[in-house]
């Protein structure tokens, strides 16, 4: 998974086994870190689709220059697993990150508790990076059932849009996100300002499961979502239907949010 800012550098996500979230300035090559060896081999394992111990795993945000050498990494994580679903850069090269955790998380000296301790459920966790990788803010999102972030985008002003889906009511901000089924998966986009603060939460779905799959923003701020889904899918006012109404079948859909 990687992403390339405006400065052309390209900011990637790994997965390693360290005890401490710090930021790490590399004056030589980086390959002399043994940190950045674990990296790199863990890296490669997963493009191997070798087996790696999940239990072991923390998070990794690495800033490489045009040129491919390392500038800096942070490392955050928890006791459990954690997972990185997407990275995005705003106009400043602030740097946010996306992603699942199953057990308490730890970013700098801030600590989040997971909603259902003693379940592999997951949770939702936003952060956010200077360019120079200091930690601005982190935020966690969860409720009953699991929930899970997909994608983060930003628009022309700085504002983040998080797509997910959850299993159960969500609150976010002053907003109280309802499924529509009976504990089956529906879509959220929560909004914030590049500072963390809420901006707004909305959700669709149906009857039956609903998986988003990606999201893309204009410099206007019009959303486009797309995923699969199971029976029909309502979004304001909007209602579509499988064509073939049989178990199991689902169908994609592609939604447009001004």
């Amino acid at each position: 998974m990687h992403i390339v800012d405006s400065e052309m550098d390209l900011m990637i996500d790994a997965n390693v086994d360290l005890a401490d979230s710090t930021v790490q300035d590399f004056e030589t090559d980086p390959l002399d870190m043994n940190e950045t060896d674990m990296s790199l081999a863990m890296a490669q394992d997963m493009a191997n689709d070798e087996p790696i111990d999940m239990s072991l795993i923390d998070m990794t945000v690495e800033d490489l220059s045009s040129v491919g050498i390392a500038d800096w990494f942070q490392t955050f994580g928890g006791g459990d697993h954690e997972e990185v679903k997407s990275v995005a850069t705003d106009s400043e090269g602030n740097v946010y990150v996306l992603g699942n955790f199953y057990g308490n998380i730890t970013f700098g000296e801030q600590s989040f508790v997971h909603t259902e301790p003693g379940t592999y459920t997951p949770d939702i966790f936003v952060a956010s990076y200077t360019a120079t990788g200091l930690l601005r803010w982190a935020q966690t999102y969860g409720a009953r059932g699991g929930d899970l972030g997909v994608q983060i985008a930003i628009d022309g002003d700085d504002h983040l849009y998080v797509l997910g889906y959850h299993h159960s009511s969500l609150t976010v901000g002053d907003e109280i996100l309802q499924v529509i089924g009976d504990n089956d998966a529906d879509i959220f986009v929560i909004s914030l300002d590049r500072d963390g603060h809420y901006r707004w939460a909305k959700n669709w779905g149906g009857i039956n499961s609903e998986s988003p799959s990606a999201l893309t923003v204009n410099a206007e701020g019009d959303l486009f979502i797309t995923g699969s889904f199971q029976g029909y899918i309502a979004a304001d006012g909007l209602q579509a239907m499988t064509h073939l109404e049989l178990g199991g079948l689902s169908e994609i859909f592609v939604l447009a949010i001004d």
